[in-house]
């Protein structure tokens, strides 16, 4: 019976001991945790909450926090409440803003205009496997200057357009048409090129400017015409397709750099997951506003895609602009055959 008792008191001794010695290392790790300095990743984007571009930077978010154990806090912010695209490039750039995606990315490295050389991807699937490719990550890091780090990029989708005047079935409708067009040069030159008329405005301006017919009509994604709803006042609408757009994640450099060592490659393949995730869903949401731009009463559509020998008029009309491009320095002929090997294999 003293055995017994003198070995339960060993027992509850060493019991007791364990939980001190646990309580002061949960303490400990406590302390520590409490002690890890945390990062302020303040992010901003024109569309809405609803939008998918919004939707995968709120994933972003949330995978973020979760895999940094919080040491990087992340706000969002959507709708354009932090002012226009221009004014949030120029702020994560200057740093006070951390993270954009939008328009003035080809200022970092102008190969980005690849993806608005006219006709050159013809489906969602070469853009995503492009997009994918050692040649989209080397865009990155060569424009990763200018105190702005891009991690990954995704695409924008292909641009559509709608009108007040006309349907747009070959180049010749394209005639006289004022145009909004974003302050990129291969956008501007394309409506030149055709006889239109561009028209530098920002993308939230321009619902009230077809309504007023201050423009005629404007391009853009389906997913953003379809978002902003211009559509309603603009009613002839082209599923056209006729250029894509990057959409890199861009990141204030200094921010990035004052990273721990260990957070930066959690940094990058959140950016990495992102950004494909938004690729599949803005491939799945273009389809889906198509159809709703096209069923809404009073739109007459035309789907370019659906008119081959049409489609065939449009790509030879603006093949000039590939010369073009390339005699302005954007990227070489090296650069198309590159990008054109990689959209082939998925062509095939």
């Amino acid at each position: 019976m003293r055995k017994f008792r003198m070995k339960t008191v060993w027992v509850l001794l060493l019991v007791a001991v364990l939980m001190t010695l646990g309580g002061v290392l949960f303490a400990a790790g406590k302390t520590e945790a409490a002690g890890q300095k945390s990062f302020l990743f303040k992010y901003g984007n024109q569309q809405p909450e609803t939008h998918s571009r919004s939707k995968s930077m709120i994933w972003f978010k949330d995978e973020i926090e979760k895999r940094t154990n919080g040491v990087i806090k992340m706000e969002v912010y959507h709708s354009g409440t932090l002012g226009t695209e221009k004014e949030m490039f120029e702020m994560t750039v200057t740093g006070a803003l951390q993270g954009y995606r939008g328009a003035f990315y080809e200022q970092l490295n102008p190969q980005f205009n690849l993806y608005n050389l006219p006709f050159l991807f013809q489906s969602y699937e070469e853009m995503i496997a492009f997009n994918a490719s050692d040649m989209a990550a080397d865009m990155c890091k060569k424009g990763s200057v200018k105190g702005v780090y891009i991690p990954a990029t995704g695409y924008t989708g292909f641009r559509t357009v709608v009108n007040v005047k006309r349907p747009i079935l070959v180049p010749e409708d394209l005639k006289g048409i004022k145009m909004r067009a974003p302050g990129q040069a291969p956008i501007i030159n394309f409506y030149k090129l055709l006889g239109a008329n561009p028209q530098e405005m920002a993308w939230s301006e321009v619902y009230m400017a077809l309504k007023q017919g201050v423009i005629d009509g404007a391009d853009n994604a389906p997913t953003n015409i379809e978002a902003a709803k211009v559509y309603e006042v603009a009613p002839y609408f082209t599923a056209l397709n006729y250029m894509a757009g990057a959409d890199p994640l861009m990141v204030n450099m200094a921010w990035y750099q004052s990273l721990p060592e260990n957070i930066k490659p959690v940094f990058n393949q959140v950016a990495k997951e992102a950004l494909q995730y938004w690729d599949q869903m803005e491939k799945d949401a273009a389809v889906k506003a198509i159809d709703k731009i096209s069923n809404y009463p009073g739109v007459k559509a035309i789907d370019m895609a659906k008119q081959p020998k049409e489609a065939a008029i449009w790509e030879q009309a603006a093949k000039p602009l590939w010369q073009q491009m390339v005699d302005a320095g954007f990227f070489s002929w090296d650069d198309i055959k590159r990008a054109q090997a990689i959209i082939m294999k998925v062509r095939k």
